[in-house]
């Protein structure tokens, strides 16, 4: 009985020592390439508790499973060997957060593999224009890289292929946020060359729809220093703000801009050209936008400042002139419209209504009092319309006057104000012609402006 536990302990010693021996065995079989049988061996082993609580007993198996993937013989079963590898190499950096293995040379080729495994995994994907999964092929790619080189196993500082990859598949995916990522772990090393300018643009433009204008400027910086040849880099945030098609995000990207510097001529003069085209569209049978009252008022506001900011130049006026004249016009053509309506109302009545008794007069026919009031309307918007446009063109006119060298555009919009400015006159004159009883007083007036400015139009045009 007193020999039992003598016996026992000697048991004990002789599994400690087999166990140890059966790890000795199995790198042994390993370095002798004697793959299957260290496979055999390991598999034993491994469901034993005491083995496989042994750091190495992981990154043992992930190394042989990882070089058994690669054996053509065993592609039925590479992706899962893989797979198993992985999890055991994670497994072993858990249990030894030291890390002493994973230099040995035995190991060292082991998170090598899983990173070729992933890289080629992504090549192929993205060959296959399968975006998505060659990405996420790239992420783990990117993930063995970055380990290779905090750890020192391979002599590279930066893997620029895989996140230039994993970027561009996920460009391509429309995960721009993916793409972001990746492109800017290689903006922030500066690595420059033809291949890579797309990146930089890239950001700058993925920033700019951010509304992180830290960031777009500093990747504006940046690729100006990397490319100082390309344009692209030479624009500003301005730039940025006003390109594309008009949207409410842009609009309102205008608004803040200009809260932010209102006294940017460029902005504001800008601003007031976008309102302008969106309160007089090319079809004028368009409608304008519900808020066109709001926005006529922003856009007088920017053209204005514009002209303040910069006195000499007669464009923003100009435009604000073009714009209540387009006014004018379009309340011109709906009181035509509005008139022909009231004209064939009274036809209509006078051919339907019964003939009058003998050597009576028809009675008199009475426009409806909401359609006369809505005449009314359109007359009075009409000319106060003509008013707005008028001071405006005054004003440009005025500038324009004052340019001694002016450019061929200055040119050509200081005729056309003095030409809108004879329309407008010739008409008033003609409404004051037409008024019951005549108003001759105004009519005279309306003429003088008239000949005023007929006479500078000719002058300019000789």
């Amino acid at each position: 009985m007193k020999r039992l536990p003598i016996f026992a302990f000697v048991l004990l010693c002789f599994c400690a020592g087999a166990m140890a021996q059966s790890i000795d065995d199995v790198k042994n079989l390993l370095i002798l390439q004697q793959y299957p049988k260290a496979k055999e061996q390991l598999d034993k082993g491994m469901n034993n508790p005491k083995f496989n609580s042994k750091p190495e007993a992981l990154i043992l198996k992930a190394s042989l499973y990882a070089i058994l993937s690669a054996d053509p013989k065993n592609a039925d079963q590479a992706a899962t060997l893989i797979k198993d590898a992985e999890e055991a190499y994670k497994k072993y950096l858990q249990m030894d957060p030291s890390k002493k293995l994973v230099n040995d040379p035995l190991y060292a080729n082991t998170p090598i593999t899983f990173y070729s495994n992933y890289y080629n995994e992504g090549i192929k994907n993205y060959n296959g224009k399968k975006w998505e999964e060659a990405g996420n092929s790239f992420d783990h790619s990117i993930e063995w890289s970055d380990f290779l080189i905090a750890n020192k196993v391979a002599t590279l500082s930066f893997d620029t292929s895989s996140n230039l990859l994993a970027g561009a598949s996920y460009q391509n995916a429309k995960k721009d946020n993916l793409a972001a990522k990746y492109f800017q772990r290689i903006a922030d090393k500066e690595i420059a060359g033809d291949d890579n300018l797309f990146l930089y643009q890239f950001l700058v433009q993925y920033y700019f729809q951010k509304n992180d204008i830290d960031n777009f400027n500093k990747m504006r910086l940046v690729g100006a220093k990397l490319y100082p040849k390309d344009e692209y880099f030479k624009y500003e945030e301005l730039d940025f703000v006003m390109a594309g098609d008009m949207t409410p995000d842009k609009l309102k990207r205008i608004e803040e801009y200009l809260q932010k510097d209102p006294n940017n001529f460029k902005a504001q003069a800008g601003y007031g050209e976008i309102v302008f085209d969106m309160l007089n569209p090319k079809d004028e049978t368009t409608p304008l936008p519900a808020n066109a009252d709001e926005l006529e008022k922003k856009m007088d506001a920017a053209f204005r400042k514009a002209t303040e900011l910069s006195p000499a130049s007669g464009f923003s006026m100009s435009n604000l002139a073009n714009h209540y004249f387009n006014r004018a016009m379009r309340a011109d053509r709906e009181l035509s419209a509005h008139r022909k309506m009231m004209g064939e109302k009274a036809t209509a009545a006078r051919k339907n209504a019964p003939p009058p008794p003998k050597g009576k007069p028809a009675p008199e026919f009475k426009h409806n009092p909401e359609d006369i009031a809505r005449r009314d309307e359109l007359v009075g918007s009409k000319f106060a319309y003509y008013d707005k446009a008028a001071d405006c063109y005054n004003k440009a006119i005025d500038i324009y006057s004052k340019i001694s060298a002016p450019s061929t555009m200055e040119k050509q919009q200081y005729k056309n104000a003095v030409s809108y400015m004879i329309d407008i006159f010739k008409d008033k004159k003609e409404n004051a012609q037409k008024a019951t009883p005549p108003n001759t007083a105004d009519a005279k007036k309306f003429e003088a402006q008239e000949k005023k400015y007929s006479d500078l139009y000719h002058k300019l045009s000789s």
